[in-house]
């Protein structure tokens, strides 16, 4: 019996042994560009920073907000609304998730009874925490393990202060005081007013409205306006006589305790949260948390950032992802860290690469380029319209306005432009081989000019229909269609003169590697090894929500950018199959046995590539056939360094028989027999 347990333990473990590396085999998200919206910001100490986001839960920083760590609240708490701290004890408030606390600075939490409420805002007294609710206000004596309703009921209480012995609640029709617990309420006035955010200034209390900002000095009996009265006021940050102001048109500035304001240089994106209590301000927002450390002069975007990554380049040093609220960002060593690289609060569409110069089309401001690897960027025009994509060829630039339409294209580098067709004809993409250039249309189908866009004329296969994407690659053109018979993916090798369709998916992003073509949108990413004939998908690692807006394939790493979740990587050889197994050269060319033999449904095969020349790459194919000699698949096709492979080929699709396998590269051709037995 004991050996019958020892011999069943070591097959649990071969088993493991076998599985354990595709199990760990996913996608991984990068660090640095992981968040969601910040809409709340606590300084708790001289040292820890907590920022609440909309999507993405509740962050943790050390070292004023370098670099951040994400919180393990209880269950799916992902939007938190407001972050207190009473002495070593924080507490969360969450949307429908009630109130969260912890007692070692985040590390571990508890669900407090307070648990099916949505809370807007917390506060404290020396003795009590106050959490204002949609509800009404709730209580709790014992460190916030228990609550009870102190009133309110019938209003959603977005703001809470207590000061000078009264608790101070803003509603959506003003302001309410209570000084004895909640026990009674009084109105303290801005009857109508929305109250987003309440602050103390010393004995004056400033209220955050919807109409700008409000100021009391004998608790609410009188009110005067402060100034922004145009402006949604979401959160007040004091340090008197500085005070700092959060609205959708960016942060502003007081010097003079609230009587005149002025637009901070943080003053072209949407701010929600801000603290201004210390010498360092931090102010956070849809496009991430920034930090200034001269009252706002000058701001830096620290790690805590929220980008929907829109677009990707390489150019051979530097990778690069365009966002849709926070400019470019780079980086230099395969995604481990990104720092933003320019055109901050931009929203870029596309990229393009010419003559070392790496182009940026925003969708607003126009195109941009950049000669020293991203460091400054330069305005070349076209702010005027409204930018989808940007394509180079070795002579020509293109760019295709998705607005009021239309292409226009620059003969010298971007200096000048002049349109030069498809007006009023909204432009989704444009890519190109040589003199012939394709423009990708919303309603109008698929263009084609062979003389550099001076002519265009349409694509029949797709006419009326939306093209989305297209991708051109020597003879082959892959067009992403979105509606109608020509929704899905389709490729044409002779010019765009007839079309097959090979997916059903709409290609959001599409990018191939040798023969291997991958698409990504809303379901993910999907592979397919035999030039879409079969498709498999690789989602593994991805959240939930996984709509893809680029691929880009560099240094053996497949990358993907996704909305509202920035840059995902994992490397090629997860996904296509082909794994080096070595670092020893191996001294002669081999092609192993597969394993095993048969097979059902899949199976390994092994081969070694001697060194035969220092830092050479060799043309490899390994290709397997039926038994009348049709190729089937390519299983690889691409340069590979010397060293010892495995190649994974999954036959799921494939019929029981015969098959073989041959390996082509440097002269030596060797072909192997397998069976498949299904």
């Amino acid at each position: 019996m004991k050996l019958q347990r020892i011999f069943l333990l070591f097959i649990l473990f071969f088993i493991f042994s076998i599985y354990s590396s595709d199990i760990n085999s996913q996608w991984i998200q990068n660090a640095g560009l992981f968040a969601g919206n910040v809409q709340f910001i606590l300084r708790s100490n001289s040292t820890n920073i907590y920022a609440g986001t909309t999507s993405s839960g509740l962050y943790k920083s050390t070292n004023g907000g370098e670099n951040w760590t994400k919180l393990s609240l209880i269950g799916s708490s992902s939007n938190v609304k407001v972050v207190v701290s009473n002495a070593s004890i924080v507490f969360a408030g969450l949307n429908t998730n009630g109130v969260q606390r912890s007692i070692d600075d985040g590390a571990t939490w508890i669900q407090t009874d307070l648990n099916n409420k949505s809370v807007y805002s917390l506060t404290r007294s020396n003795t009590n925490q106050y959490a204002g609710t949609n509800t009404g206000v709730y209580m709790s004596t014992n460190t916030g393990l228990n609550w009870v309703s102190i009133g309110l009921s019938s209003d959603i209480i977005y703001s809470l202060e207590w000061e000078f012995s009264k608790l101070f609640a803003g509603t959506s029709n003003g302001m309410w005081i209570s000084s004895n617990d909640g026990t009674t309420w009084t109105g303290a006035g801005l009857s109508g007013k929305y109250i987003h955010t309440i602050k103390f200034a010393g004995s004056i209390i400033f209220a955050g409205t919807k109409n700008g900002i409000w100021k009391s000095s004998n608790y609410g009996t009188n009110w005067a306006q402060s100034g922004l009265p145009n402006d949604t006021i979401f959160s007040i940050g004091v340090s008197l006589p500085i005070m700092y102001a959060a609205t959708k048109r960016g942060l502003f500035i007081s010097n003079d305790n609230g009587s005149t304001w002025n637009p901070t240089n943080l003053n072209d994106r949407e701010v929600i949260a801000v603290d201004g209590s210390g010498a360092v301000v931090y102010a956070g927002g849809p496009s991430g948390f920034y930090r200034s450390n001269d009252n706002g002069m000058i701001w830096s975007l620290t790690g805590l950032i929220t980008p929907t990554v829109t677009s990707f380049i390489s150019d051979g040093t530097y990778l690069f992802a365009g966002t849709a609220s926070n400019g470019v960002f780079k980086t230099s060593d395969g995604g481990a860290n990104w720092k933003q690289s320019g055109l901050g609060g931009k929203i870029i569409s596309d990229f393009t690469v010419k003559d070392f110069k790496i182009y940026a089309a925003s969708t607003y401001d126009g195109v941009f380029f950049s000669s020293n690897n991203g460091s400054t960027w330069n305005s070349l025009g076209l702010d005027d319209n409204q930018l989808s994509c940007i394509y180079a060829n070795s002579a020509l630039i293109f760019a295709g306005d998705n607005n009021t339409g239309g292409v226009f294209r620059s003969t010298n580098n971007g200096t000048n432009w002049l349109p030069i067709g498809l007006d009023n004809i909204k432009i989704f993409k444009i890519a190109g081989s040589g003199n012939n250039v394709f423009a990708a249309t919303f309603g109008n189908g698929l263009f084609r000019s062979t003389n550099n866009g001076t002519n265009w004329s349409p694509v029949a296969y797709f006419s009326g229909n939306s093209v989305m994407n297209i991708y051109v690659e020597d003879q082959n053109i892959y067009a992403g269609g979105w509606n109608g018979i020509t929704s899905g993916l389709f490729v044409s090798s002779n010019n765009g003169n007839s079309w097959n369709k090979i997916n059903d998916n709409i290609p959001d992003a599409f990018v191939k590697y040798y023969s291997i073509l991958f698409i990504g949108n809303i379901n993910g990413v999907l592979i397919s090894a035999d030039g879409g004939a079969n498709w498999t998908a690789a989602n593994e690692g991805f959240p939930s929500q996984k709509f893809i807006n680029a691929l880009l394939i560099n240094d053996n790493s497949i990358f993907a950018g996704l909305d509202n979740y920035s840059v995902w990587k994992r490397p090629l050889s997860e996904v296509i199959g082909i794994k080096n197994i070595s670092s020893e050269i191996p001294s002669e060319f081999n092609l192993y046995q597969n394993y095993p033999n048969p097979f059902n449904p899949a199976t390994k095969i092994k081969f070694d590539l001697p060194q035969e020349v220092r830092s050479q790459m060799l043309d490899v194919r390994l290709v397997i056939y039926d038994l009348l000699g049709k190729e089937i698949t390519i299983l690889v096709n691409e340069k590979l360094s010397p060293g010892s492979y495995e190649v994974n080929w999954d036959a799921s699709h494939y019929s029981s028989g015969i098959y073989f396998y041959t390996l082509t590269t440097n002269g030596f051709i060797e072909t192997k027999r397998m069976v498949l037995i299904k």
